[in-house]
């Protein structure tokens, strides 16, 4: 008689439901870091939180290294330092409005490390999922999450004026469907770290789209800013890590 071969079966389902749950942590992890730094932005000042989430790309650099293997060379942390330079420097004309407060300072980091850990975990599950469901995922379970805490603290839940509905429509148009969904698309061809280093361009730009639509001066300090992100940004693009995350 021909003996037929037994192969163990491919526990594929195992695989799609740690997938599914990490889903759901990656949703559950960016609303606690939305949470995080909105309140703390109530114990302490915007300068204090700027210079605190400036730290988001070293904590994700950090994450990737001792959570999934990622290795870094010489350059790539030469690019990752001088970004971060540059960043501080652009913070530099803050300082006076810095005041150390622990609890507002405190929050505002364990947000950023949320931020960090959310981008890790999108760049884990972003070759099983598509941008649009991650997106989608985390509108939802983060709605179901702050709906209770809404409700319970204020008497309106919508907005009472038109410019109110301008502005939350544009915040969910602009800010979650196209800023955050390019962020997650980009997580399928960069590692995290440098999608999170990027996130240092944000207030750069900020700050010369100021200067071409409300005539703000740029000081030297500024441009010199820029110049060490974009320099920090470029080099370590051309380092990008190998991880294991990709596999």
């Amino acid at each position: 008689m021909k003996q037929e071969s037994v192969q163990e079966p491919v526990e594929e389902s195992d695989c799609q439901r740690i997938d599914t749950v990490l889903l759901a942590i990656v949703s559950v992890v960016y609303i606690a870091g939305r949470f995080l730094w909105t309140f703390a932005l109530t114990k302490t000042t915007v300068a204090n939180g700027a210079i605190i989430s400036s730290l988001e790309p070293l904590f994700t650099t950090m994450g990737g290294w001792l959570f999934f293997n990622q290795t870094f060379g010489a350059k790539s942390a030469i690019g990752l330092a001088i970004a971060l330079l540059g960043s501080f420097t652009l913070e530099l004309t803050e300082l006076e409005k810095v005041n150390i407060n622990l609890i507002g300072d405190s929050t505002a980091l364990l947000s950023c490390l949320c931020y960090a850990a959310g981008l890790l975990l999108i760049k884990k599950i972003s070759d099983k999922f598509s941008s649009s469901k991650i997106l989608l995922w985390r509108c939802l379970v983060g709605t179901i999450s702050l709906l209770p805490i809404v409700l319970w603290f204020e008497e309106d839940i919508f907005p009472t004026s038109w410019l109110g509905w301008v502005a939350v429509i544009g915040m969910a148009l602009v800010g979650e469907m196209l800023g955050h969904g390019f962020l997650v698309y980009s997580l399928k061809y960069f590692s995290a770290s440098f999608v999170s280093l990027s996130t240092l361009l944000t207030p750069i730009s900020t700050v010369i789209l100021a200067w071409i639509i409300l005539a703000e001066r740029l000081y030297s300090l500024t441009w010199l800013a820029l110049a060490l992100v974009l320099v920090g940004v470029y080099i370590s693009k051309e380092t990008t890590p190998k991880s294991h995350l990709d596999h």
